[in-house]
């Protein structure tokens, strides 16, 4: 009722809508789509692990988060550097760190 958004969507809400848009957007091999979902959520919603990836430091990532890291070393290193090449020119993190 007069474009009034009846909730406001969190975080997690707000990363599932970025990934649509990124499947709907970019070429993704389906086959590891799960993969992508969970590299890419984790991107935008942990700080650490973003800086775990941004840096390349696997070793610490795989510490860190094992199901993570495995989600990584399923995507061949094009999907992988492809999907954090977007994230990184295609979505604002502004806009998630303020949402609670």
């Amino acid at each position: 009722m007069f474009g009034l958004i009846s909730e406001i969507p969190t975080r997690g809400q707000l990363a599932e809508e970025a990934f649509e848009r990124f499947v709907a957007t970019q070429p993704a091999n389906a086959v590891h789509s799960r993969e992508l979902k969970v590299v890419f959520v984790a991107f935008l919603l942990d700080p650490q692990c973003r800086l775990l990836l941004e840096e390349g430091k696997f070793a610490e990532l795989r510490a860190r988060d094992a199901s993570l890291y495995g989600a990584l070393s399923r995507l061949a290193p094009q999907e992988g550097g492809a999907l954090i090449d977007y994230l990184q020119s295609h979505v604002s993190l502004e806009s998630f760190a303020q949402v609670a």
